[in-house]
Order: C-alpha cells, then sequence, then structure tokens
C-alpha cells in the first residue's frame, strides 16, 4: 500500500473510538514528540491516544525504514480532569498499549519510495529484497590502482594533481597511490603522493 493507505487506517481508527463516544481532547496533544500525526480522544475516564510515527529498525538483522501505529491510553484520573481546562503532557512512550502496534514497513532503502507492506509480510519482502540486491554483481567496485596499470593511471590523473596542488613541474613519480571509490553517480578518485598530500578527483 502507500501511505495515504496507512492514513486512511489511521483516521478509520480515530472514527471507531468517535463512534464508541470518545471526543477530541485537544488539551492534551500540544507538543511534538517526533510523530507523523496524533489525535487524542477522551471519555470520562481516560485519554486515549491513536499515534502514527516512523523510525528504522534494527530487528532480526534486517535494517528498514517503518511507519507505526499505536493506540496508547491515560487513566490517570487527574489527568483526565485535568485536560477538561488546560493543556496536559502525555508521554507517547509512557502510555499503557491497548493494542497490538501496527507495523508498515517501507518497501525499499531508497527513502522518497512510497510503498509499504505491514508486519511479517512487509519483513520477509525486506529480506528477500536484500538477498537479491546482495546477489547482484557489483558494477561499480572499489578499486585500488596499485601494480599492473600503476604507472598509466598515474600519467592520467597526473594533469589534474599539478592543478589542483599548483605544482605544474610534479613529476608522476610523486604520485604514490590512486584509489577509487563510487559516490552516488560517478567515480571519486583518491590521489595520495609522496609528500601524503590528498587530492580528490570526480
Amino acid at each position: 500500500m502507500k501511505f495515504e493507505g496507512i492514513n486512511a487506517i489511521f483516521i478509520a481508527k480515530v472514527a471507531e473510538y468517535i463512534a464508541k463516544g470518545y471526543t477530541i481532547s485537544t488539551h492534551s496533544m500540544a507538543g511534538h514528540q517526533g510523530e507523523i500525526g496524533k489525535v487524542d480522544l477522551k471519555n470520562d475516564h481516560e485519554i486515549v491516544r491513536i499515534n502514527l510515527e516512523n523510525n528504522h529498525s534494527w530487528d532480526d538483522n534486517l535494517w528498514a525504514d517503518r511507519i507505526i501505529l499505536t493506540v496508547g491510553r491515560c487513566t490517570d484520573p487527574d489527568t483526565v480532569k485535568a485536560s477538561e481546562t488546560r493543556e496536559v503532557t502525555l508521554w507517547t512512550d509512557r502510555l499503557e498499549q491497548v493494542e497490538e502496534p501496527r507495523i508498515f514497513w517501507q518497501m525499499s532503502r531508497r527513502r522518497n519510495n512510497d510503498w509499504y507492506v505491514e508486519g511479517e509480510a512487509g519483513k520477509e519482502c525486506i529480506r528477500k529484497s536484500y538477498s537479491r540486491w546482495k546477489g547482484e554483481p557489483n558494477l561499480h567496485p572499489d578499486k585500488n590502482y596499485a601494480g599492473d596499470g600503476f604507472d598509466q593511471i598515474a600519467k592520467i590523473v597526473l594533469p589534474a594533481v599539478r592543478r589542483h596542488l599548483g605544482k605544474p613541474k610534479m613529476k608522476v613519480d610523486r604520485i604514490a597511490k590512486v584509489t577509487r571509490i563510487w559516490k552516488e553517480t560517478r567515480f571519486e578518485y583518491t590521489v595520495t603522493t609522496v609528500g601524503k598530500n590528498r587530492v580528490v578527483l570526480h
């Protein structure tokens, strides 16, 4: 599902409690605790918070982004009474959980991906995705230009190194090391000289 589907589940949960006779508790919703959104509802005996938040999880050796829907409550009579006339603070992580959290796992390592799968099915999808990703060949491997081929790459990067260091007469034998890594959309070359100067080339 997309996030709009999660949002619909959140709204339906709020509507469920309103149908039970709960009313919006505006005095207890002030302050942001890192959530995507929250709605507090109250009756004569308790305040119920329906909370939607996102976080990162390392669960069963699975690093992934997820969105969590929780329903917690506060039954302290003084807090419930005070919320009728003034602001009170409810700490989400201290509320009694009255429903099992619903967890929606994001189906991509890219944060702007808007597709989620709920529960164990979502975790299994992520595991399969990771397995395929790890099995793919590395199209942009890191490289240390040592041994064969070093002289050739040193000659290629020498003009750029001269410009960066302001040494137009620098000899190729002053280049001690050249390495390459992939940075997002292109290779980045790091050149180290005999004198330990470092030049990064794109």
